[in-house]
């Protein structure tokens, strides 16, 4: 089934969205979607971009997310252009989730500094996965039941329990989706 989904995904070619990204300087980029488009799109802005990417698989041990020269790209559910690795798994099934709880928990070991630390953009994740939730829910108890610092979450509908969920972590809904939001940075970046 991964050469199914990599035959599937591999013909896609990076939106502006995706090019626009390159843009600007990120903490790190966490993905649950199989393919490379972000990779793709910083390989084909290599003069302009901000930063160099480096992706971060279910496999990878040595990184490090606080160099700013490098955009980190941690990879959650896998990424089609590693399943010639028996470590990494595309994250497909049930199984798959449970099989790999271990790694993905150690790359999501890092959200709980990096939330203290920088301003987060979520964009296009539906929060359906108990993972994140538990992270938030652990570090607003570790902040005295508060959170460090707002967020922000790119939605193209938006729900009152989205509402609910989101105020109690201090994350602000941006009611839209990621291709006019980047065309609206893009455009602040090009005046300057």
């Amino acid at each position: 089934i991964e050469v199914f989904v990599r035959d599937a995904l591999e013909p896609c070619s990076p939106s502006e969205a995706h090019r626009s990204i390159t843009n600007v300087s990120w903490a790190s980029i966490y993905t649950t979607n199989y393919d490379t488009l972000v990779e793709q799109a910083y390989h084909e802005k290599l003069s302009t971009r901000r930063q160099e990417p480096r992706p971060v698989y279910q496999f990878s041990t040595d990184y490090n997310i606080h160099n700013n020269a490098n955009v980190h790209i941690l990879k959650l559910h896998g990424s089609i252009d590693q399943i010639h690795h028996k470590e990494n798994v595309l994250v497909l099934t049930t199984k798959d989730v449970t099989d790999t709880h271990t790694v993905r928990m150690t790359m999501l070991s890092n959200i709980p500094r990096l939330l203290l630390d920088y301003y987060w953009l979520f964009i296009g994740y539906s929060f359906t996965d108990g993972v994140l939730r538990q992270l938030l829910a652990e570090v607003r108890k570790s902040n005295r039941d508060s959170m460090p610092r707002a967020s922000f979450a790119l939605l193209p509908k938006v729900t009152d329990e989205d509402r609910d969920f989101f105020d109690q972590y201090k994350i602000q809904i941006i009611p839209g989706t990621m291709a006019p939001f980047m065309a609206t940075i893009q455009g602040h970046i090009d005046r300057g």
